[in-house]
């Protein structure tokens, strides 16, 4: 007897692509691995996210979350979180909470078995589940950021090969109840994707996230003012495909990792995925109207946002921020839509971090100093000039030259430094990060 997938196939015609197989294998109704059959994320599920093996990453978006609000000034803190696994990152982020901070707190969940479990998990937070991002946008009036840990790998995507004559799609086709790859003879629309463009050998296979694309599109419709966060596995094109000449889809099963012929096997029961065209993202996203704030792998981030910085980590934190584990092969991707046009400050040159302290807000004549781009200015002169160092402070090459620091002020009136950051400038010893772009300079608080 066909499998039940097997006979939609049959319905539609014998022949199905790999993204329409991905789509049922995870999201049908009645048979869908999300839908219905998986029922925990970590060591007694299928697999582990980077949430669930140590608190590091957990810390670290817990920590951006609140200087992103910050930095939005949203009229109430309103996250949604896409798929909360096993409740994980919400229990941290309400951890980080203090008790007069009004939230409101998402979680878009298709599984009613992941959604119990979070609900266990929980019990007691004022959550709202959600099945859709366009309803939890709604219900958070456009204004909200949006987490999306490991979210983008489990879209349905498009396999291609390249042929002699250019791309051609995988297509599925059933022998009995085996399913058979085979590359459409006919000419497939392709879907915009910067992947095309990789120089590469006959018979290398790609994937695209069209689908993602579509998701995203509906959230900048409904997002009027807010940030995304995509964490996930993958890179830039060149990156992903190295030494990949089969490309990156794989399935697991019980922590098993299966690729080949193997990722059809168990439909419904087992997990799909395929690395993140963090590329593709970037663009698509500032083709939709985001600006896009920063790109790091995941060591960077918990580097830059696991903050007090502690001197001791468990090995499981370890292993999440080691440049030769899973530090280098997650990206982080931050992008933000604001209700008011950004300047254009091109390209990102650098970023770095520093303590204004006390010291920094007088110049060396021992006048207070009244203005952020002064205290800024005096605390790179204490840095490059006098000697003066916090032990938080990082060099950058931009501000060494007298020069630039002579230009703060203009670089700051053409950077997206919100008035509450400069506030705390003025009036506080905060940790600061500092990004440097070609036109304009943009602070953003890292703590107070």
């Amino acid at each position: 007897m066909p499998s039940w997938i097997a006979e939609i196939a049959l319905a539609e015609g014998g022949r199905i692509s790999f993204e329409r197989f991905m789509e049922l294998a995870l999201s049908h109704p009645r048979h869908g691995y999300y839908t219905r059959h998986i029922s925990a994320v970590g060591s007694s599920g299928d697999f582990a996210t980077a949430l669930t093996i140590g608190d590091a990453l957990v810390r670290s978006i817990a920590n951006w979350v609140r200087v992103e609000a910050r930095h939005l000034a949203l009229p109430k803190l309103n996250i949604i979180e896409m798929g909360g696994g096993g409740g994980h990152l919400a229990r941290g982020i309400f951890r980080t909470l203090r008790p007069w901070d009004r939230v409101r707190y998402q979680i878009v969940e298709i599984s009613q078995s992941l959604q119990k479990s979070q609900e266990r998990a929980l019990h007691g937070r004022k959550i709202r589940w959600q099945t859709t991002i366009e309803a939890a946008l709604d219900a958070a009036d456009g204004q909200a950021i949006v987490l999306a840990n490991e979210f983008v790998d489990a879209f349905p995507c498009r396999r291609f090969e390249r042929a002699t004559d250019g791309w051609r799609e995988i297509i599925l086709s059933l022998e009995g109840d085996v399913w058979r790859e085979q590359l459409d003879p006919g000419s497939s629309e392709m879907v915009e994707s910067s992947t095309f463009s990789i120089c590469c050998p006959i018979g290398q296979r790609i994937e695209t996230h069209g689908s993602y694309r579509r998701w995203l599109e509906n959230l900048t419709r409904h997002l009027v003012r807010g940030a995304l966060l995509a964490i996930d596995y993958g890179g830039w094109p060149a990156e992903i495909y190295y030494r990949k000449p089969r490309g990156t889809v794989r399935a697991f099963f019980r922590h098993e990792r299966l690729e080949g012929m193997q990722v059809y096997l168990r439909p419904g029961h087992q997990d799909l995925t395929a690395d993140v065209n963090f590329l593709d993202l970037r663009n698509w996203g500032e083709a939709l109207g985001l600006i896009t704030v920063d790109f790091v792998n995941q060591a960077e981030f918990i580097r830059l946002w696991d903050h007090p910085r502690r001197k001791r980590h468990s090995p499981a934190d370890t292993y999440l921020s080691d440049e030769n584990a899973m530090g280098s092969a997650i990206k982080v991707l931050h992008q933000r839509k604001t209700t008011a046009p950004a300047q254009n400050v091109g390209r990102l040159i650098e970023s770095y971090t520093a303590r204004l302290s006390a010291r920094d807000h007088f110049n060396s004549s021992g006048q207070r100093l009244r203005e952020p781009a002064e205290i800024i200015r005096q605390d790179r002169a204490n840095y490059y000039v006098y000697g003066v160092r916090d032990s938080e402070d990082q060099p950058d090459s931009f501000f060494s030259v007298k020069d630039n620091r002579a230009r703060l002020e203009q670089l700051l009136a053409n950077g997206r430094t919100t008035r509450e950051a400069f506030n705390a400038i003025v009036n506080g010893t905060p940790l600061i990060r500092v990004d440097i772009y070609q036109n304009g300079v943009s602070v953003i608080i890292l703590s107070e």
